[in-house]
């Protein structure tokens, strides 16, 4: 869940209090995580201090609570099973009865997944109409336009790096898991053993020459080098079926040696271009966009972290801002409580 960040009580750090640590967090987390076992349903603690608090802001629809159920426990007639939210894993069947523990786990992080998908894309939504409502005159509106004309610029350059970047070590796999292993086989080549690897590697081959493939057609504008690239690697392929199907030595060494020529050039070209996307970034011009908004909204700003409401800029200790979009997990975890699962 990298899009998230993940709390639990035993990052309190010592010296700290810990009861501070864990309501700030339970009033500031947009997901709560209880995982539930029979120690969670004893925990007097939990009941009276924690429980409170989140379902509060469940109420308020302030926060999403799940249930996650560790073991079979009378969890339904508790105060959370009575509120009917569904809790995972899927069908609220307990992760310790799953014959397949992993399938469980993998379930609940794939739904928990889902959720945090759904919340970020509502926040950014939120976040991009309050700045349109702040975008009340002229001079914001033209800032915002040359911002967007910026952006959708650098973007652009920024997914040619990624895919240059992509081929480049395409390239690299090409080299070290296909033609030095080829140019062992041909030593021994049409001998069984040797054609036998020389179709394995073959195969790892066809692989990375479809992966360059499909990067070419993707590619906006589209680029005529890697177009070259491809177009020289799929005739390659081609060479290489025809040697290991006629067993043929002389076709597989003109694939080696043409693939070797290729392979000692491409990926100084490619790396040339990915220097010149770089260089046509524009960092600086999107930076200043960004200022020139900024400027002239003035102290009024958007807070992304509260899901996009305007309010004042507040300071920003580092804590509070590895909250952007925090998990709290409770149940276990803060010495001399009862409750760990």
């Amino acid at each position: 869940m990298a899009r998230a960040q993940y709390w639990r009580d035993n990052q309190i750090e010592a010296g700290t209090n810990w009861w501070d640590e864990i309501r700030a967090n339970l009033e500031s987390a947009e997901i709560v995580l209880f995982f539930i076992s029979q120690g969670f349903l004893d925990s007097k603690f939990i009941a009276s201090d924690e429980l409170p608090p989140a379902l509060a802001r469940l109420e308020k629809k302030e926060a999403r609570l799940i249930p996650i159920i560790l073991s079979v426990c009378g969890w339904q007639e508790s105060p959370i099973g009575k509120l009917n939210i569904q809790a995972l894993p899927r069908s609220a069947k307990a992760v310790l009865n799953w014959d397949d523990k992993t399938e469980a786990l993998l379930n609940i992080a794939e739904e928990l997944n889902k959720i945090i998908d759904k919340l970020a894309a509502k926040a950014s939504s939120e976040s991009f109409s309050q700045l349109a409502g702040a975008a009340s005159t002229s001079g914001t509106r033209l800032a915002m336009n040359e911002f967007q004309e910026t952006f959708t610029a650098s973007s652009g350059q920024a997914s040619a790096i990624a895919d240059y970047k992509d081929v480049h070590e395409l390239l690299h796999q090409l080299k070290f898991e296909c033609l030095e292993m080829l140019k062992v086989s041909a030593f021994r080549f049409p001998e069984r053993q040797a054609l036998r690897d020389a179709r394995n590697y073959a195969s790892t081959f066809r692989d990375k020459v479809d992966a360059v493939a499909a990067i070419a057609e993707r590619m906006l504008p589209p680029d005529p080098y890697v177009k070259m690239i491809s177009a020289s690697l799929k005739t390659l392929r081609e060479t290489i079926q025809t040697a290991l199907d006629k067993s043929d030595r002389a076709s597989l060494d003109r694939f080696i040696r043409v693939l070797e020529s290729g392979l000692a050039t491409w990926p100084t070209g490619i790396a040339i271009r990915v220097n010149r996307a770089a260089q046509n970034l524009r960092l600086p011009d999107l930076i200043a966009a960004m200022d020139s908004i900024g400027g002239r909204l003035g102290p009024s700003v958007l807070d992304f972290e509260r899901g996009g409401s305007a309010e004042p800029a507040q300071p920003q200790t580092g804590r509070s801002r590895e909250r952007a979009r925090p998990v709290a997990e409770r149940g276990c975890g803060v010495p001399g409580r009862r409750g760990c699962a």
